[in-house]
């Protein structure tokens, strides 16, 4: 049986079973085994790997598709561990079988950020997952049923004993230990038939960092973990085959994104002389073209390289790569080779043969977007390209290769894959994208003319950036943003036009409930999407006691005037208890109206309860009718039960004023 993802905007579980393996592109035969949650608008984060576990279950890590509260929610199959029977149907004692609902009865353990890769030990059956963090931390998590590993609350180590702590965390900075990288990619266990590699090897699980390059080596047992190879590019999968060799699977060779295959073997320990793993090989380009001849060396470090042309030494080619520009015809048939040197001896490569063609290579112009160009979620890009060539006059539009590729930090994800057969397209940039500021999108046009001479051009276009501003009132209380916590106020930068997630979770202080009664620009939802504004922005949290659904009580009748002279009626409601703190810069109690002027406020009805109570606004009694019973001022002054501490009204600098009652009928105070 094979398995594999289908992806579209939704994706799914397929196997199938073929004596070659393989069926048709098609897939006409494959039965699906599941269908997994369709993706948001972000492309990014929903990758994984899938494996059969030691119970025969089938396995499969999900991403958070870049918006991190999914990961705690069990609504989703998002930022999740998922477990299934080799058919596809749910196994009865997943442990959220009976807390969620229908497919997502298939979670197993949940708070994952974007578990890339994951693996189970051949004979103890211990899972180890590579979790990508975000800002600050990489994991290697261990899996168990029922674990939250915290993501977005927590990243990395955590004190909140709900969150399942990493075996090993490691950070985005180097903290003095020099472990440190951007992307954890898992790998796998030496444990195999033909163990070639040492006994320190043995047991242990091999991992490597996307962005750094270097391959660890883990103790299971504790989360130590040893250097064990450095220079990779771009690792993005560690394998070891039943010959005892681990095989690295990368995206990169020299910089430039091929995807190379390798197979890393053990040839005793000690100290090392190098051995040339990877030859320089031959090269054919046209008049005023680029050479490049590579080497892939492992030996004891460090390296030392000398590159040679016709075997005398080229003046400061002393890297693993040589590039050569700018060639001409004197440069026809020179061979290349390089020496590789380090304490213990040396080892030097086959020769390289450069063929020039008497063909110049084509010239190649991104005309659009335009140089220094920017970009905004949301965004339409018209991207353009013109072509000529010395020999084949104007290329057609099969001679032209686009690729669009994002670079956040210093990795990259693939936005556009490369495909041809046109000059001009178009892109939306996605408004859910990575949240960071450090990131843009990098156009390459690749144009080929008749002989096979390739010429290749790229255009940078940044992101606009803004800053917003995140506050509590009445204190400056924990939010979140994009599900994790901050402590208010604070700021945070992102791209203009991006999604951003804000929350304004439940507090308790001092035994006292407090529930949002709305943002500042009356949305009231606790979680709420924003894109991020082309100039500074203000969101602010108003918190309430909570005594209640504001609007649905028994008490006191509420009618909120828009005019000090009572001619507007905003909205008029019954809370359950008076919401009369009323700052001079914001609406009563989230009233429904865009209008923002502090208005005067009318009451009618009985209080269900001895009530305390400050206003700032003006009120007066409803119908006209005296009111029964008396309202006197009280000191010190108390806000009411589910308003903030009373303060002066920030509009005219006059205090407010505090009574209290226990009156059947109407009740007014000025």
């Amino acid at each position: 049986m094979v398995l594999f993802r289908t992806f579209d905007v939704s994706y799914s579980l397929a196997a199938f079973v073929s004596e070659r393996g393989v069926r048709s592109h098609a897939y006409p035969r494959c039965p699906v085994l599941a269908d997994l949650d369709p993706l948001g608008n972000s492309t990014m984060h929903y990758g994984g790997d899938m494996g059969f576990g030691p119970d025969g279950k089938l396995y499969v890590t999900v991403g958070d598709n870049l918006r991190g509260p999914n990961a705690q929610e069990l609504g989703n199959r998002f930022g999740k561990l998922l477990r299934y029977n080799p058919d596809g149907s749910i196994p009865t004692d997943n442990p959220f079988f009976n807390q969620a609902s229908g497919p997502n009865r298939a979670i197993w353990a949940l708070g994952v950020r974007n578990p890339y890769r994951m693996i189970f030990h051949p004979t103890t059956g211990q899972m180890l997952i590579g979790d990508v963090g975000s800002a600050a931390w990489e994991e290697v998590n261990v899996g168990r049923a029922g674990a939250n590993y915290g993501w977005p609350i927590a990243e990395g180590n955590s004190n909140n004993p709900a969150y399942t702590n990493p075996l090993l965390a490691y950070p985005h900075v180097d903290d003095g230990s020099g472990v440190f990288g951007c992307a954890v990619m898992g790998g796998d266990f030496y444990a195999p038939a033909n163990r070639t590699f040492p006994a320190s090897f043995w047991d242990r699980y091999l991992f490597a960092d996307h962005c750094e390059g270097w391959l660890r080596v883990l103790d299971p047992a504790n989360g130590s973990s040893v250097p064990f190879g450095s220079g990779f590019e771009r690792p993005v999968d560690f394998k070891v085959g039943p010959d005892g060799n681990l095989y690295t699977l990368q995206r990169e060779l020299n910089g430039v994104a091929r995807g190379v295959l390798y197979q890393v073997s053990f040839s005793g320990g000690g100290n090392q002389p190098p051995q040339i793993g990877a030859q320089p090989q031959d090269v054919t380009v046209g008049f005023g073209g680029s050479a490049t001849f590579s080497v892939v060396a492992s030996g004891t470090a460090p390296l030392g390289y000398q590159w040679r042309r016709n075997g005398a030494s080229i003046p400061g080619a002393t890297g693993a790569s040589y590039t050569l520009n700018n060639v001409q015809a004197a440069d026809n048939g020179a061979r290349f080779s390089v020496v590789v040197t380090n304490q213990y001896g040396s080892a030097t490569s086959r020769e390289a043969l450069l063929t020039v063609r008497n063909d110049q290579p084509p010239s190649a112009t991104i005309t659009s977007p335009a140089q220094g160009a920017t970009y905004a979620g949301g965004q339409q890009l018209t991207i353009t390209g013109t072509a000529s060539d010395p020999e084949d006059g104007t290329p057609p539009p099969e001679a032209f290769e686009w690729e669009v590729v994002f670079h956040h930090n210093t990795h990259t994800h693939p936005f556009i894959e490369p495909f041809n057969g046109t000059r001009s397209f178009t892109a939306t940039i996605p408004t859910d994208d990575e949240t960071a500021t450090d990131v843009f999108y990098r156009i390459h046009l690749r144009v080929t003319d008749s002989v096979g001479n390739t010429t290749e051009v790229t255009r940078d276009v940044l992101p606009r950036t803004s800053t917003a501003n995140l506050q509590a009132v009445p204190w400056s209380w924990q939010l979140t943003l994009d599900g994790s916590p901050v402590t208010t106020p604070t700021s945070f930068a992102g791209v203009v036009g991006v999604r951003r997630t804000l929350g304004a979770p439940p507090r308790t202080v001092n035994g006292q409930s407090w529930v949002l009664d709305c943002w500042e620009d009356h949305s009231t939802a606790t979680e709420r999407p924003i894109l991020m504004a082309s100039s500074a922005a203000t969101y602010t949290a108003l918190y309430r006691r909570n005594a209640g659904s504001v609007g649905t009580g028994t008490g006191l009748s509420g009618t909120y005037f828009a005019t000090n002279n009572f001619t507007q009626p905003v909205v008029t409601r019954v809370d359950r208890v008076m919401f009369a703190t009323w700052p001079g810069s914001r609406p009563p109690a989230c009233r429904p109206t865009a209008s923002r002027s502090a208005g005067p406020a009318s009451y009618k009805g009985s209080s269900p309860a001895p009530t305390r109570c400050s206003w700032s606004p003006t009120t007066r009694p409803g119908s006209g009718s005296a009111a029964r019973g008396s309202s006197t001022p009280s000191a010190p002054r108390r806000p009411p039960s589910n308003a903030p501490p009373s303060r002066s009204r920030p509009d005219s600098g006059t205090p407010s004023r505090s009574s209290s009652s226990t009156m059947p009928g109407r009740r007014s105070s000025t």
